[in-house]
């Protein structure tokens, strides 16, 4: 209401060329922030094609000449197995290789995940 009691109520206007004045102010001593590009501004997102059997062996040549036998067993075992990447890392080396010797098969058991749907 504000025709009953005048000092009651204000009318919420346009504030103060004063008060105006002193946010203006205090825009500008604030340091603007520099805003971040994202990580992935430009690159391809979602499912990316499967890799073709050159580049698998690029990729296994590569690892293979630069000694890194740890990053070439696991690429194998990705590649050869087609289990997905959060449980190839899971994986010890008793899981593969118990007792020192490597097995022809081992199995890998799904874990359940509470809150998901998804059943693949």
């Amino acid at each position: 209401m504000l025709g009953g009691n005048p000092g009651r109520f204000q009318h919420l206007g346009h504030a103060s060329p004063t008060r105006r004045m002193t946010i203006e102010m205090e825009a500008q001593a604030i340091p603007s922030r520099h805003r971040r590009e994202p990580w992935n501004k430009g690159k391809l997102i979602g499912q990316k094609p499967p890799l073709r059997p050159k580049h698998v062996w690029s990729i296994r040549t590569r690892l293979q000449m630069e000694g890194r036998t740890r990053d070439l067993a696991m690429f194998n075992l990705a590649i050869d197995s087609k289990l997905r990447g959060d449980y190839i890392v899971a994986l010890w080396v008793e899981d593969v290789a118990p007792s020192g010797y490597a097995v022809d098969r081992a199995i890998v058991r799904r874990k359940k995940t509470v809150g998901t749907s998804d059943s693949s």
